[in-house]
C-alpha cells in the first residue's frame, strides 16, 4: 500500500513539473521589431525574444547587425554578446529570431558637446596635415613628377571627403539638440539588444 502511494506521489510530482514547464514555455513571447520599439522603455535589462529580417551585418568583425520587421523603416540594432563570437555575413536577408538583453543608450547635451569638440579637433588636425602637404609640394615644385601630382590630388580628395563627413556629423549633432529641446526628457534614449542567441529560421518550401 505504501509503495502504491509513493508511486502515485511521484507521478503527481512529475505531471506537476511537466505542467509548470509547459506554462514557462507559453510565457516566452516573440515580439516583432515594431512591438519591441513600442515597449523598449519598459524592457531595459530584461531578456526578450524578437523576430525580424537581417538588413545588415557589420563588416568590421561582425559584432553588430541591424534588423527590421514588416515595416523596413522600423529597425532594431543588435550587438553580439559574450556567448556569440560574431554574426556571419551570410545571414543578411535572412529571417531570424534574436534572444538577448535590452540595453539603453542615452544621448544628452553633455555627450553632444564632447562629440562636437572631438569632431572639431579632428577637422583641425586634418586641415593641418593637408596644409603641411601643400607646403611640401611647393618646396619641390621645380622637380614636378607624375607621382607628386597624384599625391597632391589625393590629399585634396581626402580633405573633401572629410569636409562632407564633418558637415554631416555637425548636422546630426544639431538635429539631436533640437530633438532634446523638444523632448520632455533631457536626453534621447536609444534601445538595442545584446544578443545571447540567434536562430536563423528555415524557409519552408511548398511542394505540389
Amino acid at each position: 500500500m505504501l509503495k502504491k502511494l509513493s508511486v502515485i506521489v511521484v507521478l503527481a510530482l512529475i505531471f506537476a513539473s511537466c505542467g509548470n514547464n509547459a506554462e514557462e514555455q507559453e510565457e516566452v513571447k516573440v515580439l516583432t521589431v515594431a512591438q519591441f520599439n513600442e515597449q523598449a522603455e519598459n524592457l531595459v535589462d530584461s531578456v526578450v525574444t524578437v523576430e525580424g529580417t537581417v538588413e545588415h551585418v557589420c563588416k568590421h568583425g561582425g559584432k553588430r547587425l541591424r534588423m527590421f520587421g514588416e515595416d523596413p523603416e522600423v529597425i532594431l540594432d543588435v550587438e553580439a554578446g559574450e556567448e556569440i563570437n560574431m554574426f556571419e555575413a551570410e545571414i543578411e536577408g535572412s529571417d531570424v529570431i534574436i534572444e538577448g538583453i535590452v540595453a539603453e543608450f542615452r544621448i544628452d547635451n553633455a555627450y553632444l558637446d564632447e562629440w562636437e569638440a572631438k569632431e572639431k579637433a579632428k577637422l583641425a588636425q586634418d586641415s593641418t596635415v593637408v596644409a603641411e602637404g601643400e607646403e611640401s609640394t611647393e618646396e619641390v615644385a621645380e622637380v614636378e613628377t607624375t607621382e607628386e601630382t597624384e599625391a597632391v590630388e589625393e590629399e585634396h580628395e581626402e580633405l573633401n571627403v572629410n569636409e562632407h563627413h564633418v558637415s554631416d556629423v555637425f548636422g546630426q549633432i544639431e538635429k539631436y539638440r533640437k530633438q532634446i529641446a523638444e523632448s520632455e526628457k533631457d536626453y534621447l534614449p536609444f534601445y538595442s539588444i545584446t544578443c545571447t542567441k540567434v536562430t536563423v529560421k528555415e524557409i519552408e518550401v511548398m511542394t505540389k
